[in-house]
């Protein structure tokens, strides 16, 4: 099978963000709740939007916390890297594929931010994040709303991702889902097309 249609998502499928996105919840969690992130918590920061990760910590979602949070964020975000080889597939990925987008939990600014400072923005044709549906990963709305502003054909789509939300939500959208294992070790039982490394992508597009 092939795929004329590519999305991704970006925490821990194209950059390998997650010890500075727990870093940064960390920071915050010492300043306002006076102790660090532990154990479930820290998984939870890395696959959850903002939003419900502060309050799950009981930290308001206030825009004094979100403005701090989003400091952090900034203050790492020159530690991002993609996986290696990763860029050098977006090349080839650019000139085969019909249609590469982003999907992911991240906020607008998080994503515009991704976007203009980590390399990404010359790679994509559009984003798509908490903000434009009413419902983030798990569930499949990001991608159904992928679908139809841009009239994809869901049997010549992807998704690729590394997080359980993440083939849930495909699951749920109705196309396919590419486990990217370089950045996760969680699976579901359900059919997913398992990605060894970041060239194996190249295998499955035209």
């Amino acid at each position: 099978m092939t795929f004329k249609n590519i999305i991704f998502d970006v925490d821990g499928t194209l950059l390998d963000s997650r010890s500075q996105t727990i870093e940064a919840f960390d920071r915050l969690a010492m300043d306002k709740i006076g102790r660090h992130l532990q154990g479930e918590e820290r998984e939870f920061a890395f696959h959850n939007p903002s939003v419900e990760t502060l309050k799950a910590l009981g930290i308001e979602t206030n825009e004094e916390n979100m403005a701090e949070l989003y400091r952090h964020f900034h203050d790492l975000s020159g530690n991002l890297k993609f996986f290696p080889g990763l860029k050098e597939v977006l090349d080839q990925l650019k000139t085969r594929v019909n249609f590469m987008g982003l999907a992911s939990n991240r906020d607008i600014d998080e994503c515009e931010y991704a976007l203009a400072h980590n390399g990404l923005g010359q790679y994509f044709d559009d984003f798509a994040c908490r903000d434009h549906v009413a419902n983030p990963k798990p569930s499949g709305d990001m991608l159904v709303w992928y679908m139809k502003k841009h009239g994809l054909n869901p049997a010549e789509t992807i998704y690729i991702g590394n997080a359980v939300t993440d083939h849930m939500a495909a699951l749920d959208a109705g196309i396919s889902y590419g486990i990217a294992e370089w950045g996760t070790t969680e699976y579901l039982q359900e059919t997913g097309i398992v990605l060894s490394t970041p060239r194996d992508i190249l295998k499955i597009c035209c």
